[in-house]
């Protein structure tokens, strides 16, 4: 079974009036039309972590991705991390050497199966795969049928994984259970405009950015103009990406003495490189200034009993987007961790109420000189699994708590690092390595796919304190790296 230890670092408060008015939106929300198509899932939808062998699959042809980052079957390797004894991990891309038996032997990870069906026409849709494939259908209906898998826990639930589910239970003539939301609500809480009416009519406005949503390229155009005076950067973000990938960030200056025509040409080029298309509604609004911390609030929503905040963590950002690269849990005052806290909670419960089951996690920005005086907002919601939880649920498993060790996460991007193999780096950091058989070790890699596909690698590093990590991670991690690359080049 896919093994999901929750650990809850939070026991929120909240009162008789919050929870009805939580009761109050909910009813509201579930009379939308896009949900009504999500009662023929209810016979598949699981409650909890399936007790028996499950597909573990990382389908993210749901959220989009830029054209210029489209292959992102890299990033499928981390539903490894996951998967318990007798699991199937399927995969469009290889690990690499050395992946699996590291997986067992240095994390103690139970064995698991591999599928990997032939790539799809698209390149990423991984769950379409599984039934394009005739091989791998075949092989998934038998597993199905012999009790050998006993449901999906995917990390998201996107349509086509329903799908998956669908014709699963139809081939072998049992259901097949999905942990995760049904397709429509799983779609409409990853969408950020949603989101951000949510939070908006949960909270006050005063909880969310200001911006404004436009599905056309006049409109967008026409909300660049509208808040141009009042910022000296505007962004725009689409609604349904991921870790900062469609984001914009424009100089005001840029935009503010074109004519309309010339505006909406750039923007129509823009807007292409970061996947837009018409029709899609884009969030358009000032880019933040003074941003103290980008907090993000990580919640287990089970099928029964109350949403879990595991944790919360601070993202490290870099570039004017504001990419993703990792994250450290956070060190807030008892009175900000417990405002995010319970705010996540009541939205956690509000998404239980629809019909949510399983990861969940809300990203917030604090504006101000210090994360303990500044502004809270709200930015959107990862329906999914995703950069913090699954590493965060992997210490989980290892250390039986995340926080029983001060530790930091980051993707490390080294030119040059491609020449290189996992087996390499386990070789030179083999001392360093966590070992679960001894405890000891202070390095932990996972995502290897990454180093051919991005030379990158996403690491774990603890330490005594927190300071002994960043300081690894920023520096002796690196270049212990570069190092390596460069012997490898001489021979």
């Amino acid at each position: 079974m896919a093994n999901v230890p929750v650990v809850e670092h939070f026991q929120v408060a909240v009162s008789s009036d919050q929870l009805q008015r939580v009761d109050r939106l909910a009813d509201e929300l579930s009379r939308d039309p896009r949900f009504e198509g999500d009662q023929r899932f209810q016979p598949l939808l699981a409650k909890d972590p399936a007790a028996g062998p499950v597909l573990c699959i990382d389908d993210m042809s749901a959220i989009r991705i830029p054209p210029r980052l489209e292959e992102v079957s890299f990033v499928m390797d981390r539903a490894r991390l996951r998967a318990g004894s007798g699991d199937t991990v399927a995969v469009l891309g290889d690990p690499g050497e050395g992946y699996e038996e590291y997986c067992r032997t240095y994390l103690g990870l139970e064995s698991c199966s591999w599928l990997r069906p032939r790539r799809p026409e698209d390149g990423r849709n991984l769950a379409r795969a599984c039934w394009q494939d005739s091989e791998a259908f075949a092989w998934l209906a038998q597993a199905v049928e012999t009790g050998q898998l006993t449901a999906i826990h995917p990390y998201m639930g996107s349509p086509d994984v329903w799908e998956l589910s669908v014709r699963l239970s139809r081939a072998a003539g049992r259901f097949v259970p999905v942990l995760a939301p049904p397709p429509a609500l799983s779609l409409w809480a990853n969408n950020k405009v949603d989101f951000a009416s949510t939070v908006s009519r949960l909270f006050g406005e005063e909880w969310i950015l200001p911006a404004s949503p436009a599905s056309s390229l006049a409109g967008i155009a026409s909300a660049a103009r509208f808040w141009a005076p009042r910022s000296r950067r505007l962004g725009i973000k689409l609604p349904d990406s991921a870790g900062g990938r469609g984001n914009l960030v424009l100089p005001v200056d840029r935009l503010e003495w074109r004519s309309d025509d010339a505006l909406r040409k750039e923007l129509r080029s823009l807007l292409h490189d970061i996947g837009w298309r018409a029709g899609v509604a884009a969030l358009v609004g000032p880019w933040l200034k003074d941003v103290a911390c980008t907090p993000s609030a990580q919640l287990w929503i089970p099928g029964e009993g109350p949403p879990v905040v595991e944790g919360i963590y601070v993202q490290m950002l870099k570039g004017e987007f504001g990419e993703f690269v990792g994250s450290r849990p956070a060190d807030f005052s008892p009175a900000l961790s417990n405002e995010i806290a319970q705010r996540s909670w009541l939205l956690g419960r509000l998404y239980q109420r629809l019909g949510y089951v399983g990861r969940c996690s809300f990203d917030l920005i604090i504006q101000g000189r210090d994360a303990e005086s500044g502004r809270i907002f709200f930015v959107e919601c990862n329906g999914r699994w995703g950069g913090t939880s699954i590493p965060m649920t992997l210490l989980n498993r290892l250390w039986g708590d995340c926080l029983r060790r001060p530790h930091l996460l980051r993707t490390v991007d080294l030119e040059g690092l491609d020449r290189l193999r996992l087996h390499d780096l386990l070789d030179r950091f083999k001392p360093e390595l966590f070992d679960v058989r001894t405890g000891r070790g202070r390095v932990i890699l996972f995502n290897p796919s990454r180093i051919k596909e991005r030379s990158g690698i996403e690491v774990i590093a603890s330490g005594r304190d927190l300071r002994e990590a960043q300081d690894f991670l920023e520096s002796e991690f690196p270049e212990s790296l570069d190092r390596l690359i460069h012997r490898g080049l001489t021979h």
